[in-house]
Order: C-alpha cells, then sequence, then structure tokens
C-alpha cells in the first residue's frame, strides 16, 4: 500500500507546482517573521495552541491506553482489548481520510465543530458500564477527532494574516507535538495513584479543554474580524 501512495505521489509531483508565478510583493509578504513572544502575545494564537494541544492529546492518550483501560479496569480479553485498538486506529484514519474527501462540499469549522460533538459523545459513551458501548466509543474518538487537528493548520492562513501563517503554523505543529508527548506521560504519573480506572476522566478533561479553546478561539477571531465560516 505505502508504494502505491509512493508511486501516485510521484506520479502527481506536477500537480503541486504553482501554475503561477507570484509577484515580488507577495513573496516578501510570506518571508515576514514572528518570534515566539510576538506569538504569545497574541490571545488567537495561544488559544489555538491550547486547542491543537488538546486534540492531539486525545489522540495519543486514546492510542497508548486505551486497549490497558478495557483489559486492566474492565475485566475484557487481550483479544477485545486488541480488537479496540484495531478499531480506534481505523476510526481515526477512516476520519481523517473523509474529512479530505468532503472538504470541497462541508465547510473546514463545520467540519471541526462536527468532529467535537463526535468526540464528546463517544466521551461520554465511555461512562456507560457495557463493554461494547465503550469499544464502540473507542472507534468514534478516533473518527470525530481524526480530522480535528489537520482542519485546524488548514485555518491558519485565514485565520491569521497570510504573511505570519508559516511562523504561526510551525509553533502550532510544535505545540501539537508537545500534546503527543505530555498527555500520555501525565496519565501514566496519575495512573501511580488513581489505577487506569481514571482514563475516561482524563479523556474528558482533555475533551473540556479542546471545547473551551475552540469556543474562545472563535470568539476571539470574529472580534477581530477573521472568522470565516465559509472556508
Amino acid at each position: 500500500v505505502l508504494a502505491v501512495i509512493a508511486l501516485m505521489l510521484f506520479v502527481t509531483t506536477p500537480l503541486w507546482k504553482r501554475e503561477k508565478q507570484q509577484s515580488a510583493e507577495e513573496k516578501e509578504e510570506e518571508q515576514e517573521k514572528l518570534s515566539v513572544f510576538q506569538m504569545i502575545k497574541n490571545p488567537s494564537v495561544r488559544t489555538t495552541w491550547f486547542a491543537i494541544f488538546a486534540t492531539n492529546g486525545i489522540e495519543c492518550a486514546a492510542a497508548t491506553y486505551l486497549s490497558t483501560y478495557l483489559v486492566a479496569a474492565k475485566g475484557v480479553s487481550e483479544k477485545w482489548g486488541a480488537l479496540a485498538a484495531t478499531l480506534y486506529f481505523a476510526g481515526l484514519a477512516l476520519g481523517r481520510f473523509l474529512s479530505g474527501l468532503i472538504s470541497k462540499k462541508i465547510k473546514t469549522w463545520t467540519r471541526i465543530f462536527a468532529g467535537t460533538v463526535i468526540v464528546a459523545v463517544a466521551i461520554a459513551a465511555m461512562f456507560i458500564p457495557a463493554v461494547p458501548v465503550i469499544i464502540g466509543a473507542m472507534f468514534l474518538i478516533g473518527f470525530g477527532n481524526g480530522s480535528i487537528y489537520p482542519n485546524l493548520i488548514h485555518l491558519t492562513p485565514h485565520n491569521f494574516e497570510k504573511k505570519h501563517s508559516g511562523s504561526i503554523m510551525s509553533t502550532e505543529i510544535a505545540v501539537a507535538y508537545m500534546g503527543v508527548m505530555a498527555a500520555p506521560a501525565v496519565m501514566g504519573l496519575i495512573m501511580i495513584w488513581t489505577g487506569v480506572k481514571i482514563f475516561p476522566v482524563y479523556m474528558l478533561f482533555l475533551l473540556v479543554l479542546m471545547i473551551v479553546s475552540l469556543l474562545r478561539m472563535t470568539r476571539l477571531l470574529k472580534k477581530d474580524g477573521k472568522f470565516d465560516k465559509d472556508v
């Protein structure tokens, strides 16, 4: 499969070339850089960081601990725990794939909010004792959350000035990896005192952080006149 994908990318390389040359002014505009301190002073940028941190934290915490939670806290067999992990990653891949397919028909912000609702329903379902419901919730967490981070990155040139989007996007990617690194580690530390049974509560905390950040992000963008629901 990877070989086929590599071949497709090689064959379609000409499509990535720009159809027209940008003017010198446009190139100069795109090259303007911001320091980290300048970006920290921007509340919209800070809030975007929190949203990206949370969505990547959800993704990696689920990938790391969902099987352990089912086996250690719910008493399911290792086989069913592995199946749940498979379903989670299948949902993650499917969510990202479908988000790309429907990108021309459904707006970016709509996809982000729809994914957030799916994740919220799925995490709420994790508090239901029935194991099949929890396993289904694992799939939905991956499916709903899979498209949020790529879409937030896609919005960067629209949410901020295009000439600054390169600098801001670089920090967004850095924050994403901070979420990937920190979320499972923090969960591991908490488990020392509580055990893995705290996993749904931890996921709920990350979800609340993401929702609050997204709502504040949209409010700040609207205040600055940069929120474009039609992107």
